[in-house]
């Protein structure tokens, strides 16, 4: 789907997260509406021509500089201001191997099909690896608020994966099992149908706290 899409999905997720907490008498929900939208759009930071992936390529060369400064200034202050240099060979050693290691697995056929994965639009990015590693990460996090963050940040996630399965191109949701792209309803992007398939989506995210809501106005089992 286009970057508007997910945007507004996005929105839509962080207001259900607010009208959950408004339910529930838990206002603090509201801040996952911070969280929830950038990253409804996160994925797409693989796409060059996105906003998103514009600011990444502009930042890729800010950090590669800073590496290298980085790099430089740990020589300096170990190598000659403290002229330790069994440390400086250490650190060096310990951030040089594991580019040199990448370096060799990317000619290999093995390597080289990684990468190609890793890079490509639709990639790695839109797996189901990073959302699981924020639950997984969510379970250490005692402070509430940040737990909250945590969660939208994942919904809104899950919410562009959710997005992009609805479209012909699909997903590789099953990686690493397999990098096949798994498509649900055959939306083409930039159409009436991707319009169509946001709005439903949004009505379903939105109405899922309410209609938990009104679940929890009655005792169901007591009509069983």
């Amino acid at each position: 789907m286009t970057g508007k899409s997910h945007k507004t999905i996005g929105v839509a997720t962080g207001l259900a997260f607010t009208i959950y907490g408004v339910t529930n008498s838990a206002p603090e929900y509201a801040i996952a509406m911070l969280s929830a939208p950038f990253f409804a759009m996160l994925p797409d930071i693989d796409h060059n021509h996105t906003k998103i992936g514009k600011i990444r390529q502009k930042s890729s060369k800010f950090v590669v500089a800073a590496c290298i400064l980085a790099f430089v200034a740990t020589a300096i202050y170990y190598g000659w201001y403290l002229a330790d240099y069994t440390t400086l060979a250490i650190l060096l050693t310990a951030a040089f191997v594991p580019i040199a290691l990448i370096f060799l697995l990317s000619k290999t056929k093995f390597g080289k099909s990684a990468i190609k994965f890793t890079v490509k639009h639709r990639g790695i990015m839109h797996t189901l690896i990073l959302p699981a590693g924020m639950l997984f990460f969510a379970q250490y996090v005692d402070n509430r608020y940040f737990l909250i963050l945590i969660y939208g940040c994942f919904a809104g996630y899950l919410s562009h994966i959710v997005a992009d399965c609805l479209t012909k191109h699909g997903c590789p949701i099953f990686f690493p099992l397999t990098t096949k792209n798994i498509s649900i309803a055959k939306v083409s992007t930039g159409t009436k149908g991707e319009i169509i398939a946001s709005y439903i989506l949004i009505a379903v995210i939105v109405s899922a706290p309410i209609l938990l809501f009104l679940l929890n106005l009655y005792d169901w089992r007591a009509l069983l």
